[in-house]
């Protein structure tokens, strides 16, 4: 049987970077890291895709056949990220994605 898939959004920093490592340990999913600069991961995730905040075609592209996405928000103006994330995720949620966790520093 297939492995589910989740979707990491901030996979190349600490907090990304201990989701993916702690998902892999439980081994009950296949994991997709999300970055800007795919060819630059070092990570173990079984896979990686392109994506940006920026670019909302990227994100539904990456949030695609996605069991769950977690999504870190850690600086900037994160009230504009989250409007950007929330868009391709409303979509992707009539699809296929069952849950989704967005964890930011700032209110």
């Amino acid at each position: 049987m297939e492995k589910k898939r989740i979707a990491v959004i901030g996979a190349t920093g600490s907090q990304g970077k201990g989701v993916v490592n702690a998902l892999l340990n439980q081994g009950t999913y296949n994991i997709r890291a999300i970055t800007r600069n795919p060819e630059k991961y070092s990570g173990n995730a079984h896979e990686v895709a392109k994506g940006d905040l920026n670019d909302v075609q990227s994100l539904r592209d990456v949030f695609k056949n996605a069991y769950g996405v977690f999504v870190v928000l850690t600086s900037g103006k994160v009230q504009t990220k989250l409007l950007r994330v929330k868009m391709p995720l409303k979509r992707q949620k009539q699809r296929s994605a069952t849950f989704y966790l967005v964890n930011t520093s700032k209110c």
